[in-house]
């Protein structure tokens, strides 16, 4: 997997190709043996390369095909973040397709009226809304912890 995964490494931190890095980091996931944490960083480079439905598709095949339960919840909280950042920049182009201006924060949909409330990010951030509408959270999707002893799949 270290191939793919430095690959992945240097398009995303050297070259500024996010889309490129996640390809990598999806292809280094799937070798047997690869580290859980990786499977997770895949899920979330596709976020940064504007690949949130593949992510998404991603992380549910992986989901389903693993038998470790503590993958699974790894797994599955990393599903829940992208399925929810997805939903609200639908939103976002939602209220930009209405008001014809983009609006500047998640509380602007529930003051529009087009979602109901601010969804939680279950790694304790908040969500936001970049410039060019995508949407992130202040969470970086990683654990917040200071339990040394806890494991490292929050990368």
């Amino acid at each position: 997997y270290r191939p793919y995964y430095f690959l992945g490494f240097n398009n995303f931190y050297f070259e500024r190709k996010p889309g490129i890095a996640a390809q990598y980091l999806r292809k280094a996931a799937l070798i047997p043996g690869v580290p859980d944490y990786l499977k997770g960083l895949a899920g979330r480079f596709s976020v940064y390369g504007n690949q949130t439905v593949l992510g998404i598709s991603f992380l549910a095949d992986l989901i389903e095909n693993t038998s470790d339960n503590q993958v699974k919840q790894y797994l599955g909280k990393r599903l829940k973040v992208l399925k929810i950042i997805y939903f609200l920049e639908q939103k976002v182009k939602e209220y930009l397709t209405k008001y014809k201006i983009m609006p500047t924060k998640i509380d602007d949909l529930v003051q529009a009226g087009i979602i109901d409330r601010v969804p939680e990010d279950p790694y304790g951030g908040n969500f936001f809304i970049m410039k060019n509408g995508k949407v992130y959270t202040s969470s970086n999707l990683v654990e917040k912890t200071n339990d040394k002893n806890k494991s490292n799949m929050s990368r």
